[in-house]
């Protein structure tokens, strides 16, 4: 059986050439122009392009050196080397970026507007099957035209770049902070809010949501001016959607500006299809906010693999924020919560802030691990009213951070770290070692404790003294 990496179709694409180009320039390194930045594996036509590619990104990464023959022993590590053509090809690929004319701009340009090509032929071809069933055309037939009507987002020219106007630009007060509702996250930013399956993530971004959309007051925060808000929704059921509304005291008059799509037919956000049907959303529905509840429900590609993440903002979120619309993505924790979300570290890098809910019942914290600006508070203590479905009785207030005497689960874990430290446990460690070492401790507390022990000795916290 012929190896599918090493089918020489070379011919059949006219973007091989700048395939090869782009692979051959970042291999030496001749040009440092960032025309490759938005790239991604799906936009090359041939297989082996593709992997090599992901050498490299991975290489540079970690920061390793990323010439022919280390990106070599990258893919031999893999088993890919030969499947890709080995060393020779990958000295082929830097032959033709040496021997050619252009920039990688220019021939990055070239791979992305024939990836886009490709798209919509798939689309067209998609189209021509069902189009002689009546059914099929009912139930597939708006969402794919509505993806191929997308396709216009990808084809942009230079002629659509809006050069800034230094005569107005630097007269602009761009300095004072635009704060969205909450004051978690400024206008047109982009946000993860990353917490356990149970801690109400969903409730919270509902609230918040709401608040946005009808120019409410949130957590302690001045009503602000009403804002169109997408929420779109892969995670809950409808009468879950139904139930957290009542319980917030939602109404119609307040939800007039709230668009919500459950379950909405749309591909992968990490990819060009998936990303032109929500942009054709978003130009229905004009929102300045988009949630996206839950990412990992938004994607196709492997949590734990960086081309993941670099294509999700390529092909979604960079659009989102050219356009100046703001976007909250839920998120998961791992599998320590103490380390963050699940899944690579590249998730954290294209967003303004990430903020991690994290406590149980009544009693929860909003803590900011990153941000681009710095402006803001980075703890944020929260008190959840309410009883679960019972009508109009829960909202979210801010609250002041609690005193030792009289505080949650994030108390005991300092008073935990304390005791960790006293019998000598490296400060490095994660939930489940900390929880080995607690064990001859006597110390018997839940893997939500365990997971804050974590984050507050990472940190360089865990006194008691911290929060007095």
């Amino acid at each position: 059986m012929t190896d599918q990496l090493a089918v020489d179709v070379d011919q059949a694409d006219p973007a091989v050439e700048a395939e090869r180009f782009v692979l051959g320039a970042l291999l030496i390194e001749i040009d440092r122009n960032p025309g490759a930045d938005d790239l991604v594996g799906t936009d090359f036509y041939l297989p082996r392009h593709a992997v090599i590619f992901k050498a490299i990104r991975e290489g540079l990464a970690a920061g390793d050196p990323v010439d022919p023959i280390a990106v070599g022993d990258r893919l031999r590590e893999t088993g890919d080397l030969q499947r890709c053509g080995g060393l020779p090809y990958l000295h082929q690929c830097a032959s033709v970026a040496l021997g050619s004319a252009g920039t990688v701009a220019y021939h990055s340009g070239i791979v992305r507007a024939a990836a886009a090509r490709r798209a919509r032929e798939r689309l067209v071809a998609q189209l021509g099957q069902i189009v002689a069933s009546d059914d099929q055309w009912v139930k597939r037939g708006p969402d794919l035209l509505e993806q191929l009507a997308g396709q216009r987002v990808a084809l942009t020219t230079e002629s659509d770049d809006e050069a800034l106007d230094w005569s107005t630009f630097l007269a602009q007060d761009l300095a004072a902070a635009d704060w969205a509702a909450g004051q978690l996250i400024e206008n047109g930013q982009q946000a993860a809010l990353v917490g356990s399956g149970k801690v109400g993530k969903s409730l919270f971004s509902l609230d918040w949501a709401v608040h946005l959309a009808a120019g409410l007051p949130f957590l302690g925060d001045q009503a602000r001016p009403p804002a169109n808000v997408l929420y779109v929704d892969q995670e809950n059921a409808r009468d879950e959607i139904q139930h957290r509304l009542h319980s917030l005291g939602h109404g119609p008059d307040r939800l007039g500006r709230l668009t919500y799509l459950s379950y909405p037919r749309i591909g992968p956000l990490d990819t060009r299809e998936g990303a032109a049907a929500l942009l054709a959303r978003v130009d229905r529905y004009q929102p300045r906010w988009v949630f996206l509840d839950t990412v990992s429900r938004f994607i196709s590609g492997k949590e734990n693999e960086s081309d993941t993440w670099l294509a999700l903002y390529s092909h979604t979120l960079q659009q989102l924020k050219a356009r100046g619309i703001g976007c909250v993505r839920l998120d998961h924790f791992g599998k320590d919560e103490g380390r963050g979300a699940r899944g690579n570290s590249a998730k954290t890098q294209d967003v303004d802030a990430v903020w991690e809910l994290t406590g149980s019942g009544k009693d929860l914290r909003l803590r900011r691990t990153h941000t681009r600006a710095g402006i803001g508070d980075d703890d944020v203590w929260l008190l959840r009213h309410g009883a679960p479905r019972q009508p109009a009785s829960t909202w979210h207030e801010r609250v002041n951070a609690p005193a030792l005497e009289e505080g949650p689960g994030w108390i005991l874990a300092q008073q935990i770290s304390a005791r960790l430290d006293a019998a000598g446990v490296e400060r490095s460690a994660g939930r489940d070692r900390l929880k080995e070492a607690g064990k001859p401790l006597g110390i018997k507390v839940s893997n939500e404790v365990w997971s804050e022990v974590a984050r507050l000795r990472k940190a360089g916290g865990g006194s008691p003294d911290a929060l007095l």
